[in-house]
């Protein structure tokens, strides 16, 4: 029925007239034809439409070219399903009207047709007779040229083989909805989180429903919360890694601005916060299908405002460094097309970014992309491929973290009723994978004396880049963080809390065997006091020198950044050795390193008499240094508060 959908949407401008006024003119000269017709209008306007059709239909056969009548006719016909009377009345129609338009949108609807059964040949052929009868009506002409690009692509990919998926149902306790869809997850793979109806008939309402792994078993899914669940739909969700920022849809919300809106909350601890609707974003059109970055600074959503390039564009929005939601921009016309995009989902490595589209070559209604960011472009948008890919309309789509896993929803359709929608995960094939995988960073951040689990800014900068790719702040109820980086990579991490001595450390994830497992690590802050001391872990020198390399710069501007918030601190900075080499030379070396870090941080407007520095060579070992690893840990500068 897909076809006939389309071919009443072309239609429907040219038949306004039959709601609204009586034309001047008719094709006909046929007086009784003329009167039928204007007789069916008036059963439409009663709503009569078993006596229009009729009306119609005699109308036709007082003369066989009436092609108001027709089309009328048509409209009908696909409005009661009548698909039978429909595949009766279109040779008529091209018998009588072969040069007419109305004929054109036959040939259309034939091209539908035959590119929905696979049939591509025929598809390019009716297709091609469409265009030519389009004269003037650009949409169907658009449409037209649609398909045989489809048509065209469909063939050249059938060329290859297609990669086989593996579509695995979720565990029974999490696939127990007749309708759900839109998954997401956290950068751990723990917390999955979906929307879902009860029930497909229009009176069950959509919700927002999670579920968390506990042992290896996800339990069973339960409502989000009450204050996000109402009597309202809520549809397409999404979270950042850790899962404590939620963004979600909300339609017909006295709070709204449009027929749908995209809301934001918080979790604290395992309470959520009233949801906000986030008006720095929302439109007075349709709003919907939300993306939130993994350190939830970014939002990608769908949007049908103006100012894009189709009927549903995807549209993005960034937080400043005030962390005020800045003005949405549409993502221009390298994705967006005169058509429909949606469902955007950008991964957790900030760099690829997945969408549906019927506007792309696809093999299908609506198909499944990718694309990544060049610069601050993006690449030209790339067919996911018929492994995913196919006739009816795929969407949804989310691929976790590590990059190994994806899902998506499976509809199963009668007619224009949806009556399931399951989700389906996967092995992602690598020709899906556009973008490098991540792994995830987690802990909990508590005070070093007293055991309380803090609130602590949570950095972590590239090494290899200088650039800060993520940050965010612990839970101040749990403590916990969760971090996402790019697998294969080395990283300073930073910890800070007004009050503390910041928490450094050097994480590195090309040692990972598998980036899905993550890494854990605990943080303990600690208070500023006197005798505080904290090793500084990203330093670093160049090999039996005290020249330090340009990678300590973030290190040496966040001591500096501390000793200006606290005016009246003085510290010790230490330097110290392995066992390697002469004492005397350990001595030295370690002193010069200590000095360099000093004349930094005076450079930095730090007072030099507010900075000790102290050599003290392999006297001060943290472990027996009998191996390299060993002695990497005792070739360290410490910093602690006199």
């Amino acid at each position: 029925m897909k076809h006939f959908l389309i071919f009443c949407f072309l239609l429907s401008a040219n038949l306004a007239f039959s709601q609204k006024q009586e034309p001047l003119i008719f094709h006909t000269d046929n007086e009784k034809a003329k009167n039928l017709f204007r007789e069916a209008i008036e059963m439409q306007r009663i709503r009569r439409f078993d006596l229009a059709i009729k009306n119609l239909e005699s109308a036709i056969r007082k003369d066989e070219k009436f092609e108001e009548a027709y089309a009328l006719l048509v409209k009908n016909y696909e409005m009661f399903l009548y698909t039978q009377k429909l595949k009766e009345l279109y040779p008529e129609i091209l018998k009588h009207l072969p040069e007419s338009n109305l004929a054109g949108k036959v040939h259309l609807a034939f091209a539908e047709e035959n590119f929905d059964s696979g049939k591509m040949e025929d598809a390019l052929t009716e297709s091609s007779l469409a265009i030519k009868l389009s004269s003037r009506d650009i949409a169907m002409k658009s449409r037209a040229l649609q398909i045989t690009r489809n048509a065209e692509f469909v063939m050249e990919e059938m060329k290859t083989p297609a990669e086989v998926l593996d579509l695995q149902p979720l565990s029974e306790e999490v696939d127990r909805f007749p309708l759900q869809y839109f998954p997401a997850m956290t950068a751990d793979e723990n917390f999955i989180i979906f929307t879902a109806r009860k029930g497909n008939h229009a009176s069950f309402d959509e919700n927002i429903y999670v579920s968390r792994k506990i042992n290896g078993h996800w339990i069973v899914p339960q409502g989000i919360s009450n204050l996000i669940n109402t009597t309202e739909n809520e549809g397409t969700s999404s979270i950042n890694a850790d899962g404590r920022i939620l963004v979600f849809t909300r339609c017909g919300s006295p709070e709204g601005q449009g027929s749908c809106d995209i809301f934001i909350t918080e979790r604290e601890g395992n309470i959520w916060k009233q949801p906000r609707p986030l008006k720095e974003i929302n439109s007075p059109n349709w709003d919907s299908h939300p993306s939130l970055s993994a350190d939830g600074r970014r939002i990608f959503f769908t949007s049908a405002r103006p100012g894009g390039q189709g009927r549903m564009d995807i549209w993005c929005a960034e937080k400043d460094s005030n962390e005020i939601w800045q003005t949405p921009f549409n993502l221009g016309p390298e994705i967006n097309t005169p058509f429909e995009e949606e469902t955007p989902f950008i991964h957790a490595n900030g760099q690829t970014l997945y969408f549906a589209s019927d506007g792309h070559p696809g093999f299908g209604r609506i198909d499944l992309f990718s694309t990544s960011r060049s610069g601050n472009t993006w690449r030209k948008p790339k067919n996911l491929g018929r492994s995913i890919n196919g006739k009816g309309n795929e969407s949804g789509l989310f691929i976790t973290a590590s990059g190994k896993t994806g899902m998506f929803c499976i509809e199963d359709r009668r007619d224009r009723d949806l009556i399931s929608s399951q989700i389906r995960f996967f092995g992602v094939p690598p020709s899906m994978r556009t973008g490098p995988s991540c792994t995830f960073l987690n802990g909990v951040v508590t005070d070093a004396v007293s055991g309380q689990k803090l609130s602590a800014k949570v950095e972590l900068v590239n090494m290899a880049t200088g650039k800060t790719e993520f940050s965010m702040n612990s839970d101040k109820d749990l403590g916990t963080y969760t971090a996402v980086l790019t697998f294969g990579q080395t990283y300073a991490m930073y910890v800070s809390r007004p009050g503390y001595l910041f928490a450094s450390f050097a994480v590195h994830t090309d040692s990972l065997p598998d980036p899905s497992l993550g890494i854990k690590k605990d943080v303990k802050l600690e208070p500023i006091r006197q005798g505080a001391a904290i090793v500084l872990n990203n330093l670093f020198f160049e090999s039996a020198k005290a020249d330090l390399l340009p990678a300590s710069m973030p290190e040496l501007r966040k001591i500096a950044r501390l000793m200006s918030q606290n005016p009246t601190m003085k510290i010790e900075v230490s330097g110290h050795t392995d066992n390697i080499g002469k004492d005397p030379d350990n001595l030295l070396l370690s002193q010069k390193r200590a000095n360099s870090v000093r004349d930094h941080l005076v450079k930095q407007g730090i007072p030099a008499i507010r900075i000790i520095p102290k050599g003290y060579g392999e006297t001060k070992p943290l472990n027996d240094n009998s191996d390299d690893e060993k002695r990497l840990q005792n070739r360290r500068i410490e910093f602690k508060v006199l």
